[in-house]
């Protein structure tokens, strides 16, 4: 029993290579993404959002029906809104892999439910010094009411991306992040 208990200590205390952080993210990532899709549907409501109420304003004598909406269009102003929301959400949430903090914000409620019934990660200790940088953020395939966020990230001996989903927040009225796909 005692010779299991050294292989796996010994096994657990190895550096992890490149290959298997890449893994166990990309494993880690697709965990937050289930456990996130299973919350939401799991809600009452289902994948519905709930929607404020709204009352519209008493009818005036020049108003004989109720004009259309105009669809929301993306504007530059959402698109730095969400990398503003991309970025602050990644700051934690990298912080969080590392083994330093996980405070999230810009993060839907969901998101964070997620990430906070996971245990946090083990790192080994010559990882839990580095400090992860994000170098550029860009989009693309952006949507009025959905923008994918890619980060380069860097934390001094590699570099590598981590994409988030950033939507319109349905409470304050700002953008938040709503997945971690990769």
């Amino acid at each position: 029993m005692g010779g299991v208990r050294d292989r796996v200590r010994f096994l657990t205390d190895q550096p992890t290579k490149q290959g298997q952080r890449q893994r166990a993210f990309a494993v880690a990532a697709a965990v937050i993404l289930a456990v996130a899709a299973v919350v939401a549907l799991a809600l009452p409501g289902g994948h519905t959002r709930e929607r404020p109420v709204v009352r519209p304003a008493a009818p005036t004598p020049a108003m004989s029906a109720p004009t259309p909406r105009p669809a929301r269009t993306l504007t530059p102003a959402h698109v730095a809104a969400a990398k503003t929301a991309a970025r602050a959400f990644l700051r934690g949430y990298l912080a969080y892999t590392y083994g330093h903090h996980r405070m999230l914000e810009a993060a839907a409620p969901t998101l964070k439910r997620a990430v906070a019934s996971r245990p946090v990660p083990r790192v080994p200790p010559r990882m839990q010094h580095a400090h992860p940088q994000i170098v550029a953020l860009t989009t693309e395939g952006a949507t009025a009411r959905r923008v994918p966020v890619t980060a380069t990230v860097t934390d001094g001996a590699t570099s590598y991306t981590v994409q988030v989903i950033a939507e319109p927040s349905s409470t304050t009225g700002g953008w938040w992040v709503v997945a971690v796909t990769q």
